[in-house]
């Protein structure tokens, strides 16, 4: 897989996290909820970075 199709592959993933750590924190779930849901997407943005980095 060459690195444009990562970085879009990752790009889709945090898009996708996103939105759902969104639909969390509006019906106001449980904050370890919104906490691991964050630290997910904070992996992924940082992969996406990584990927950016070695492009």
């Amino acid at each position: 897989m060459d690195e444009n199709m990562k970085l879009e592959e990752v790009r889709k993933e945090i898009e996708e996290k996103r939105k759902e750590l969104n639909g969390i924190v509006i019906k106001g779930l449980d904050k370890e909820k919104i906490v691991t849901f964050s630290q997910e997407l904070d992996i992924l943005i940082n992969k996406y970075h990584l990927l950016q980095l070695n492009d």
